[in-house]
């Protein structure tokens, strides 16, 4: 659908929307003209679903509305979009950028992030076990230095996913690259 409605040799304006060639373009352009070729009426009802936040949570909400209204409700997520594509494009080609420079000898790449809290149970626990089950919070790391990988997994009993607990895991990790790879000069 992007590459349908802005330039084909597409800049950074073309995502801002500020291209004087393409910033005009919307989906209900693109769709209004397909629907008139397949005999679709725009006043015929469809249902859709897409997350919205409500008070405490997002959910998958469902809508039934005519296909105009959809194509309403997709022209006004469209800038929304559009930058978010583009920011998405431009970060994966930056890592791929630096994974190819990293090496043992200058520089590694650290990701991390917090993966799902998991639930610890014993195998022969007994049946009323089930309602008091313990939790811990893991938190993943992989290491790229050139071609090498190495990869870390911090397990702890405190549950709330905080700056503060990123911190003392990072200190981890700087000590860790240190002692076994201590050529890398930047992260």
């Amino acid at each position: 659908m992007i590459s349908l409605l802005i330039c084909q040799e597409e800049t950074t304006n073309c995502y801002l929307q500020e291209c004087l060639i393409c910033s005009k373009n919307l989906p209900s352009d693109f769709f209004a003209e397909q629907l008139k070729i397949n005999e679709i009426n725009e006043e015929d009802d469809v249902t859709w679903m897409i997350w919205e936040r409500s008070e405490k949570r997002t959910e998958l909400q469902r809508h039934t509305t005519s296909i105009i209204s959809l194509l309403e409700k997709f022209d006004s997520l469209w800038a929304k979009f559009l930058i978010h594509h583009f920011y998405t494009i431009q970060q994966r080609d930056y890592i791929t950028k630096i994974k190819t420079e990293s090496s043992e000898n200058g520089f590694a790449v650290v990701q991390l992030d917090f993966a799902q809290n998991f639930t610890l149970f014993s195998q022969s626990a007994i049946q009323s076990s089930y309602w008091s089950q313990k939790q811990v919070s893991i938190f993943t790391v992989h290491i790229k230095f050139g071609k090498g990988h190495r990869n870390l997994a911090f397990i702890s009993d405190y549950m709330k996913h905080t700056t503060e607990f990123v911190y003392q895991c990072q200190i981890y990790i700087v000590n860790f690259i240190k002692k076994w790879y201590p050529n890398v000069k930047h992260l």
